[in-house]
């Protein structure tokens, strides 16, 4: 819920923490398989710009990937059309072991979205959880 008050008049459709290794921490209907767990959290480690090309999936559903900063640990994507997310803005940031992400509806503001799970993983950072 922590994630979800903070993407403010944002409408969230799913929303996790998900260790590297794929162990569900905290999750709400995203369906993120271990392996894209891994995948995501090794993007965001390493900066891994094939991602635009390949994009990714949470819980089985496309995502075009628009953003990948290593540095920040972050990753940004839009979701497909036809999918169970839409066209949802998905934010993912990797604090150490593991992967906070929030995936918001088509009307929810990616700068709401990418924000509120920032704060969250700024939080864990300042706590024990830095890259």
């Amino acid at each position: 819920d922590s994630i979800k008050n903070n993407c403010q008049n944002s409408n969230l459709q799913a929303i996790g923490i998900i260790g590297e290794n794929g162990a569900v921490w905290a999750d709400r209907n995203s369906g993120m398989t271990p392996t894209e767990a891994s995948i995501l959290y090794k993007s965001a480690e390493n900066d891994d710009k094939a991602l635009f090309g390949t994009g990714f999936t949470v819980g089985g559903q496309k995502f075009a990937c628009t953003k990948v900063d290593g540095d920040e640990g972050t990753i940004f994507g839009k979701g497909k059309e036809g999918n169970k997310f839409g066209t949802g803005f998905v934010a993912v940031n990797r604090i150490k072991g593991a992967i906070l992400f929030a995936i918001g509806d088509k009307d929810a503001s990616a700068g709401n979205v990418s924000c509120g799970v920032y704060n969250i993983a700024s939080y864990l950072r300042n706590n024990g959880y830095e890259i």
